[in-house]
């Protein structure tokens, strides 16, 4: 058979060239047509009429389709509907699909092309079936972030746990464009911006519920479903499976035209936070269902697993360096050379005939404890009391004062500076932009 082309389209029946893809959920397809000549005849009803696979950068990124079924075949416009076909005249397979898997991540500072793998089963069933190419280009952008977090980060009794917002800087206080005041000063003293109360956001109620107030619920859409109009959102991006800072990304080249929405505006990020003093923080919150207990029980250890680091290392004294999560508790005089940061907070209720609730400061998760000054009343106060590492996971084991809860409901913040973001890196240098891809927690009494 001949097969010259491979028509890629963004709806059924319709060759419209794509240029953006948003939120795959589970089962999205690429739907696309294939004009070929001298294939299928009779053997059609016994195989199938054809094949397809998308490729990335020269590697397959999903599975071989076969169209057995629910493909429509045209002669010009007049579809087809009885056998045997016409076998030297060009016909059309209509609404071939290839799956949209969340691997497919198109990253727009260092795009490759895209292509379409096809064929159609020849006459001849002894005839060498082979695939042909269409290049789509390195303008296809598929969006992970909705289906991911959809499946992934929506629900505290997860081992991933809720995502919230940070609200950071602070409704009262946001500061300045170029100040976002949410940095740590050379004398490791961390600005207003960072130390965010929560409470009027949550409600525990006499059943040992937590409702959450959903103005402070991540809503779990896709980063660009609707436009960005505010640049400086204070969230780290999720995409292609890891949490990282926007800086140094640029989504401008793509387009809503696949959508019907050739005007949309993408966010540009090349230059993000660059003239926030404080190395401009984005930062991902995560809240977390510990235990609900019948009857009260003491709690006083948080563990904090960091799920897949981009990096591991000791923090030293030249931030230039540190494009990693630390391996060990930063001394104090070592933390403003850190470009990641953690803390932690518990949410509690103690029931014990009535309703008492609890609500800690933000604890330092990287800053060693200090038995003699350790109260959890304290904004930033140390609380680390050891780290351990497995393959590419870090632990980190954080203290709080020993209480007893009936319900007790973490919520771990992770921060990521613009200077550990891919946007800093020079070019042809070894380290790689801060990432990670979740994070768990799980409380305790004993260490």
């Amino acid at each position: 058979y001949n097969m010259s082309t491979i028509v890629y389209t963004s709806t059924v029946r319709n060759t419209v060239p794509i240029t953006g893809l948003y939120s795959p959920q589970i089962g999205s397809e690429l739907l696309f047509d294939i004009h070929a000549s001298n294939f299928a005849h009779f053997y059609a009803c016994s195989s199938n009429l054809g094949a397809g696979q998308i490729y990335y950068n020269g590697s397959a990124v999903g599975p071989i389709q076969q169209y057995i079924s629910s493909i429509f075949v045209y002669e010009g416009s007049t579809e087809i509907n009885t056998l045997p076909f016409a076998p030297n005249s060009t016909l059309r397979l209509s609404s071939c699909v290839a799956r949209i898997t969340a691997n497919i991540y198109q990253d727009p500072t260092d795009p490759f092309d895209f292509e379409i793998r096809a064929l159609a089963t020849p006459a001849n069933p002894m005839a060498p079936r082979i695939f042909q190419s269409q290049n789509i280009g390195p303008f296809l952008y598929i969006d992970t972030v909705g289906a991911a977090l959809v499946s992934t980060f929506t629900n505290m009794n997860t081992s991933n746990g809720l995502r919230v917002l940070s609200l950071l800087p602070r409704y009262e206080s946001p500061g300045t464009v170029n100040n976002m005041n949410d940095g740590i000063s050379a004398s490791g003293q961390a600005s207003n911006g960072l130390n965010t109360s929560i409470s009027s956001f949550f409600i525990m109620g006499s059943s040992n519920a937590l409702t959450v107030s959903s103005s402070v619920v991540y809503n779990n859409s896709s980063t660009i479903s609707s436009f960005y109009t505010d640049a400086y959102s204070r969230e780290l991006l999720y995409t292609n499976g890891a949490f990282t800072h926007p800086g140094g990304l640029d989504f401008s080249l793509y387009s809503g035209q696949a959508i019907g929405n050739p005007s949309a505006t993408y966010p540009n990020f090349t230059t993000d936070l660059s003239n926030d003093v404080n190395y401009g923080n984005r930062y991902a919150s995560f809240l977390f269902n510990g235990y609900s207990n019948n009857t009260p029980q003491a709690y006083q250890y948080l563990t904090v697993r960091v799920k897949n680091v981009s990096a591991l290392s000791t923090i030293t004294n030249s931030r230039d360096y540190n494009y990693a999560f630390p391996d060990e508790p930063i001394p104090d005089t070592y933390l403003p050379y850190s470009k990641v940061r953690m803390h932690a907070k518990l949410l509690g209720n103690m029931n014990n005939g009535f309703n008492t609730d609890f609500e800690t400061a933000w604890i330092n998760c990287f800053k060693p404890i200090d038995y003699n000054v350790f109260d959890d009343n304290i904004f930033d106060v140390g609380g680390l009391v050891y780290v351990s590492t497995s393959g590419a996971d870090v632990y980190y084991k954080v203290q709080f004062a020993r209480r007893f809860y009936t319900s007790i409901y973490p919520i771990i913040r992770v921060g990521i500076s613009r200077d550990g973001s891919a946007e800093e890196l020079p070019g042809g240098s070894a380290y790689l932009p801060i990432t990670f891809e979740s994070i768990t927690a799980t409380v305790s009494d004993s260490l």
